[in-house]
């Protein structure tokens, strides 16, 4: 998922490769037990906690629609230009780490 190329990696190590799908499963895991969590909070807890949560999420729904009306086009742009190439660097990094653990084995 976070890590996957149509181009193989060079260089990487079939012990590496599986960490880095195993990294997958377990950020997913994170997302996916998060959002579950948060759902059954809101579920469980009682009437009051639920109006002010609805209270809440329609103020910054109307803020975030508010936002995004007047600078979502820039802000997107600026995002863009900042985040390129974030994950390649992050994913080079992970690789020289697996590598290097695999040395001391």
């Amino acid at each position: 998922m976070f890590f996957r190329k149509k181009k193989k990696e060079e260089g990487i190590s079939e012990k590496a490769k599986k960490t880095a799908k195993t990294f997958d499963k377990i950020m997913t895991g994170v997302i996916i037990g998060g959002a579950i969590g948060s759902a059954l909070g809101v579920a469980l807890s009682d009437k009051k906690n639920r109006q002010k949560i609805k209270k809440k999420s329609q103020e910054a729904y109307e803020k975030g629609k508010e936002f995004v009306e007047n600078h979502g086009e820039e802000w997107a742009k600026e995002a863009h230009k900042k985040s390129k190439g974030v994950w390649s660097t992050i994913k080079k990094k992970f690789f020289q780490i697996i590598s290097s653990d695999e040395e001391d084995f």
